[in-house]
């Protein structure tokens, strides 16, 4: 559930501010709005330093370690001299290679004539001659005049460099090509090894730090928490000898902050926020069977607004389901289990909730394939017999999955009606309901040929009659009736396309299943000698299903996802515009 929070007013003495902040920081309750823009020369200094260590870390974090203990000298250094360290390594490294960047393009204008000495030219142009670098065609050398002589230096593809050695009043038939500014390719390639070099070293030095990286780590976690106490600080406002703190916080940690007032002498007002208070921050508290699907939200980077509504639990159920459909193999799912088992006992320290989630999606997907009679696509399929009617035509999967659309849908305008209460909007939520059970016996129809049951002509009229009178109720009936018209031309059509996408369940799926037997198929047809034909095959197996292992993870996160965060939550009118709860608190570990 969303936690239910408060919006708080702190008045304290102006001599007693920073005390005042640094006690909300301990109690680490108080998510803090502040009253002005913060500024002050200190929070741009901790800016300043966040950003370079940052940076700092970011460098050497993505780097491999070096397999050696650090020396004593690297393990004594703090964090800034790591950061100035790590920093003045990039500076070199990025000069370095600018510079060979600039040795390399000297390189590809010297190469084509070689190697050779400027002094020699000199020394040939002093005896009445000239000398001309030039470029033409394979074949089409030009015409030299008299006591020139030409010399072919290099040739590349069809283009031919060549040089040219005439009497200095002689006049050439070509555009002479400028004579490179470097022309020793030794000494150009020692340049090139000593950057190279030079560079490698830079980099020895950056990986014998990597093992310093939690130091950064703590550190940026620290200055964060400094910034966020001189945000609060310096955002305060303030009234004569008064300065005041506003925000938030949880109304179950109320009675903390009441009873600091109390011992610290702060003036306090507690209240509801104002409904149109956009910057409310959401905290989801969630029961411990839904914990894991917390792993998605925060993947996808999503969180409801603090007047939506959390759809943890059915978002868990109803993914857990589609992951099942969308991946469709038992033999699939045993391998996650396995490969999340030993992960786990690889990684005990490691958050569990990533191990949970996938231990509950990996269930589910055996249980839907041992359902499905899908294991690793091999043979025919082995459905219980019990389910053989249901489950081996396709198009009763099919119907299926018009069936979870129009369940998965119609919980979502329940839930609307249920918070709507006795407000006559409740019946317009209702109606939508009518409407989309209608959509799923029309789906039937136009996309299986099913027959069309004389219930979908009731649905849809009593659907309609609802939404045009009660999705928008106002004083005026005429206007209530023109609204509901609105929102019905707006909403019918997308109501039914969205019962007929959760076809893809089964499409992803029975394309999934397709490309396994193919690549079985392609395995076992090999006509191959016997122990070859067993490694060929074990290796066109083992890509084949990790390539469909990989794909079906694809399926999963452009499919699974989107039903839910999508679909769904666009039947709840949910924009996901959360702001997350970040009370103002002391962070001293990484």
């Amino acid at each position: 559930m969303i936690e239910h929070m408060k919006h708080v007013t702190v008045v304290c003495r102006r001599e007693d501010r920073a005390a005042t902040v640094e006690r909300l920081r301990d109690l680490g309750t108080v998510h803090v709005r502040p009253v002005h823009h913060p500024e002050s020369p200190e929070l741009e200094g901790l800016a300043a330093e966040r950003d370079r260590t940052d940076r700092a870390y970011r460098a050497i974090e993505a780097r491999k370690p070096i397999p050696l203990e650090p020396s004593a000298e690297i393990a004594a250094l703090d964090a800034a001299s790591i950061t100035e360290r790590v920093l003045a390594d990039l500076a070199e490294a990025a000069k370095l290679q600018e510079v060979l960047g600039n040795w390399r393009r000297v390189r590809a204008q010297a190469e084509p004539w070689g190697s050779f000495s400027l002094d020699t030219v000199a020394a040939i142009e002093a005896r009445g001659l000239t000398v001309a670098l030039g470029t033409a065609r394979a074949g089409h050398l030009p015409a030299l005049p008299d006591g020139a002589v030409l010399h072919v230096v290099s040739q590349h593809g069809k283009t031919v460099n060549f040089a040219v050695i005439a009497p200095a009043d002689a006049e050439v038939p070509f555009e002479p090509v400028p004579f490179p500014e470097h022309t020793n390719l030794g000494d150009i390639d020692k340049q090139i090894a000593d950057c190279g070099n030079r560079m490698a070293a830079v980099e020895s030095r950056l990986a014998a730090l990597v093992c310093m990286a939690p130091t950064l780590a703590l550190r940026i976690s620290q200055i964060e928490s400094d910034i966020a106490f001189c945000r609060a600080r310096d955002g305060m406002g303030a009234d004569r000898e008064l300065t005041f703190l506003q925000g938030y916080i949880p109304h179950c940690r109320e009675h903390e902050l009441r009873a600091d007032a109390v011992a610290n002498g702060w003036g306090l007002q507690i209240r509801d926020p104002d409904m149109e208070d956009g910057d409310v921050p959401t905290l989801v508290v969630l029961p411990r069977w839904v914990e894991p699907v917390r792993v998605v939200f925060r993947g996808l980077g999503i969180l409801p607004g603090y007047r939506e509504i959390d759809i943890s639990a059915w978002f868990l159920l109803f993914f857990s389901l589609f992951f099942a459909m969308l991946i469709g193999d038992a033999g699939y799912g045993a391998v996650f289990l396995v490969v999340t088992v030993l992960l786990r006992k690889k990684y005990p320290s490691a958050p569990a909730q990533p191990f949970y989630l996938f231990g509950i999606l990996s269930v589910a997907t055996i249980v839907w394939g041992v359902l499905t009679g899908v294991y690793f696509g091999i043979g025919e399929k082995h459905v219980p017999a019990p389910l053989v009617p249901f489950l081996v035509d396709e198009d009763n999967v099919k119907q299926l999955c018009f069936l979870l659309g129009a369940i998965h849908l119609t919980v979502a305008h329940a839930w609307n009606a249920l918070l709507c209460g006795w407000h006559p909007k409740a019946l317009g939520e209702l109606a939508w309901a009518c409407i989309l059970w209608g959509n799923y016996f029309l789906a039937g129809y136009l996309v299986l040929g099913n027959s069309m049951p004389g219930v979908t002509n009731i649905l849809y009229g009593i659907g309609i009659t609802g939404v045009v009178l009660f999705s928008e109720p106002q004083r005026s009936p005429l206007k209530t009736v023109g609204a509901g018209i609105g929102a019905l031309l707006l909403g019918i059509v997308n109501s039914f396309v969205d019962v007929v996408s959760y076809v893809r369940l089964f499409a992803v799926g029975a394309a999934s299943l397709a490309v396994e037997q193919s690549f079985n198929e392609m395995a076992l047809g090999l006509g191959l000698p016997g122990p070859l034909k067993v490694l060929i095959a074990a290796l066109i197996l083992l890509g084949g299903h990790g390539l469909n292992i990989v794909l079906g993870a694809m399926g999963v996160l452009v499919h699974g996802i989107r039903l839910n965060v999508l679909e769904f939550s666009g039947h709840l009118n949910m924009q996901w515009s959360g702001v997350p709860y970040t009370p103002l608190a002391k962070r001293d570990e990484a």
